[in-house]
């Protein structure tokens, strides 16, 4: 399983061996494309809470609720997970409320008519009352009172459009002094608006109705849940607190819809309040024993009182699958997997396969226990039965996942494409499989169909623009950044949510343009001044291009605008020490928290004694630092400042060039590895019509490697869907590297080495080697340096520090201190001789 959990994760950005680490960089960015793709037990308890409270639910609107909304300039989510649920329960209560308020106003029917419709309703016979208000019998139809009665109708039955053309007509009939009548209008309005989650429009009817002065219960719960919808819960309190305390009484489910806000406020204390007040009145409801359990369970952790809730759910719950699904999610939420397989298996099969959610947590269980085959067996059986449930797909592809068994699961989603109607959900979801499964070029395909109108489905705006956002996340995600500068330039006028000059600073970034990239985070921040998160990339790219003023004035631009207290005084602490403290004091400070051998003896410390006061160091105060504190370790080294200059610009060489030998074999040279080697192959490979039909050859002699990153991204390139490696420091920390679904396939791959092959052209030729199964090595043994370093460089002191921190590994292997044997040994040829040996092999 642990291997598993490595899977799950995203590609992690490390840059070492020869380059800076761009710590707060890749933070930074972390918070630009923040989007939650993990599907695992092990997320955020009020993620998983909310999520098991949307399968209690099963209003056909709360699917939709819980998809929440982004905020498209940050990536990031903040919709309302549970919106729907808290009006869901007031369609009984104001239903029946509402109906007063109308049938009240019919005095003028007939008294046969009218006690009709009234014993229709009162039977919940909701469409034989629309049928009568359409047929002869009911000849008032002109009369507001008529239209509002009607409208009450359709949405009893969920028909929220028609129930707002008819509250159109009755406001067009209506006395405005008839203050009953007007605040039944605006409440049933505020009601259709939120049931067609037109939020806005019902928090403004909502107004408008107890602008009337009307203190009516109804009223304030509908205009409370349109606030909530919006994610504006403090203010939905004020309205469910009106509602709580008017004078006509209280709406008793507004005791859960309060505790509902304070939870999503973070306010457990007061949401465990009113989820109690809730249940003490309906110790029975499978809503409020739900509430309770799990905050009991999470915020007082209390398991065993939560577990009681649950169990009794199993007792008093009318829906006996709803309650077995609620108890599987529980138990596999606390990992009692076992318990809860032991659970589900006592059920009969027509309570496992009638119910998705139970098939789901029981595929679940399965996947977490290893019992990958049982799960596997579970979850195709009920694809064959063509079950339409997005969960179960997911789940039966994390099986394949777990076993490994990547062509399953590419014709697993090929068959959902296949048996499923293509309408914009279904495509999005498709998407999202590709993309949980690293298929980026697949999903990329398929949001760039959607933009671009090539498939004939209908879209919102929203959902235009919410494509447009991720199809850029993913070209990121296949470090496409030039794809991502011209897709940009054609949508910078078109977009009116997402902060199009954000991505292409990014971009600008990623491909070392630097200036360029400073340019348009500034237009960022002028199309979003309150966007503290571009402020933060600003500040971090003025910071590692030794701009520390710049850093500085950006950062108390930020802080006004509000930036987080603890990110502002990290920032300014930083910024603060790179510019006041001495540059012996900073190296050493470096040494002492990032160098793997380091030893801390009498002779260093007198060494850093005497550094760490002076004003500036010479070449010679390096040499002696790089003597006593690196000893013989030849991977850990001082740039000195009459060689910074030259070492900064050849960081910005190009370091690949390439040649066709002739129309189907190419030779691509690699001199050492920079921040862009993977940028300049993967235009290099762009170009190839049919790479399948090409042999490549990478020559990687005399490659002394550098930057780490790079090679693991060119691997990513070059090999399927795979675990690559781990860059693991002595201290615990590491970081995994995967291949994504994208693969260059090539006829075969050579590559050509020698005994100054090393470090990042060591990983790439070992990842090849033992991942991709037509690859051949040839030439010397490899150099044997299977540790990476962690550098600093400082722009006004002019010194660059780099240290080694970490091993790394290539599927578990490492090859410090031995090398890579070559498949066929050649020591000392030409080029020409490495091209005839290498194509005995093709």
């Amino acid at each position: 399983m642990e291997e598993r959990d490595k899977k799950q994760k995203l590609k992690q950005y490390v840059r070492v061996d020869n380059k800076e680490l761009n710590t707060i960089q890749s933070e930074n960015k972390d918070r630009y494309i923040e989007r939650d793709r993990e599907r695992d037990i092990d997320v955020d308890t009020d993620v998983v809470r909310d999520e098991n409270k949307d399968r209690v639910n099963t209003n056909r609107y709360e699917r939709e609720a819980k998809k929440e909304k982004k905020r498209k300039v940050k990536g990031k989510k903040n919709g309302c997970i549970i919106a729907v649920f808290l009006f869901f329960a007031a369609l009984v209560v104001l239903g029946f409320i509402g109906a007063y308020f109308i049938v009240s106003s019919l005095d003028d029917i007939g008294a046969d008519v009218n006690r009709n419709i009234e014993e229709e309703y009162e039977g919940d016979k909701f469409e034989a009352v629309i049928e009568r208000f359409e047929s002869d019998e009911f000849d008032e139809k002109t009369d507001a009172d008529s239209y509002n009665y009607l409208a009450l109708s359709f949405l009893e039955v969920e028909r929220y459009e028609e129930a707002y053309e008819a509250l159109e007509k009755g406001f067009q009939l209506a006395d405005t002094t008839d203050i009953d009548l007007m605040t039944a209008l605006y409440n049933n309005m505020c009601w259709s608006l939120n049931g067609l989650e037109k939020y806005e429009e019902a928090k403004e009817v909502g107004k408008k109705g107890l602008e009337l002065g009307d203190v009516s219960t109804y009223i304030y719960t509908n205009y409370g849940n349109s606030l909530f919808s919006l994610g504006e819960y403090e203010e939905a309190i004020e309205a469910y607190l009106g509602s709580v305390y008017s004078v006509e009484g209280h709406s008793d489910y507004v005791n859960s819809s309060l505790g509902e806000c304070y939870y999503q406020l973070g306010d457990y204390n007061n949401a465990i309040k009113w989820f109690q007040k809730y249940n003490e009145l309906y110790p029975d409801e499978v809503q409020s024993l739900y509430d309770l359990a799990w905050s009991k369970a999470v915020y007082e952790d209390d398991y065993l009182a939560g577990y009681k809730h649950i169990e009794r759910i199993l007792e008093v719950g009318e829906d006996i699958s709803e309650s077995i699904q609620i108890k599987a999610e529980y138990l596999n939420y606390f990992e009692m997997y076992e318990e809860n397989i032991s659970f589900l298996e006592g059920y009969s099969e027509d309570i496992i396969y009638g119910n998705p959610y139970i098939s789901y947590e029981l595929m679940r269980s399965y996947s977490f226990t290893e019992r990958n085959e049982e799960g596997i067996i579970l979850g195709e059986a009920l694809v064959k039965q063509g079950t339409k449930e997005l969960d179960i797909w997911y789940g039966l592809l994390d099986l394949y996942y777990n076993i490994g068994d990547d062509i399953k699961a590419k014709k697993l989603i090929e068959k959902y494409i296949a048996n499923n109607s293509q309408t914009y959900d279904m495509l999005r979801e498709v998407a999202s499989m590709y993309s949980y499964n690293f298929y980026y070029d697949n999903t990329e395909m398929i949001l760039e169909d959607i933009v671009y109108g090539k498939v004939d489905i209908e879209i919102t705006n929203d959902q235009w623009e919410d494509t447009l956002y991720e199809w850029l996340y993913t070209l990121d995600e296949l470090d496409d950044y030039d794809r991502i500068i011209e897709v940009c330039k054609e949508y910078v006028d078109i977009s009116q949510t997402i902060n199009i000059y954000h991505f292409m600073a990014e971009a600008y970034y990623e491909i070392g343009e630097t200036k360029v990239a400073i340019d348009n985070y500034i237009k960022a921040i002028e199309d979003d001044p309150e966007g503290i998160y571009v402020y933060e990339d600003l500040i971090s790219v003025y910071y590692f291009e030794g701009e520390y003023k710049m850093a500085f004035k950006y950062l108390e631009e930020a802080i006004s605008k509000g930036l987080e207290e603890e990110t502002a005084t990290e920032l300014w602490e930083l910024i603060e020490y790179t510019i006041n403290v001495k540059p012996g004091k900073q190296l050493f400070d470096y040494i002492r928290e990032n160098y793997m051998s380091f030893q801390e003896t009498v002779e260093f410390n007198k060494l850093e004694s005497e550094m760490i006061i002076k004003e500036s160091l010479t070449n010679a105060d390096y040499e002696k630092i790089s003597s006593i504190v690196f000893g013989e370790d030849i991977f850990s080294y001082i740039v000195y400042p009459d060689e910074f200059d030259y070492f900064m610009e050849l960081e910005e060489e190009e370091s690949v060039s390439y040649e066709w030998l002739n129309s189907k074999d190419l030779l691509v040279r690699i001199d050492f590895f920079s921040a862009m080697t993977d940028v300049e192959i993967l235009r290099m490979f762009d170009t190839i019509e049919d790479t399948t039909g090409t042999n490549l050859i990478i020559d990687l002699r005399y490659n002394y490697g550098g930057d780490t990153d790079s090679a693991y991204n060119l691997l990513d390139y070059l090999l399927p869907n795979t675990y690559l490696g781990d860059w693991e420091s002595p201290i615990g920390e590491s970081y995994s590297y995967y291949s994504d679904g994208r693969q260059y396939e090539f006829n075969s791959v050579t590559i050509l080495v020698d005994d100054e092959t090393a470090s990042s052209a060591e990983i790439l030729a070992l990842g090849l080697k033992e991942l991709l199964e037509n690859t051949t090595i040839i030439g010397e043994t490899t150099y044997g340096k299977g540790v990476g370093q962690l550098g600093m460089s400082h722009m006004d002191h002019k010194f660059g520090l780099y240290v080694v921190n970490a091993y790394w590994t290539i599927n578990f292997i490492n090859i410090n201190g031995i090398g890579i044997v070559p498949d066929i040994e050649l020591i000392d040829g030409s080029l020409d001789e490495y091209i005839r040996v290498a194509k005995t092999n093709w």
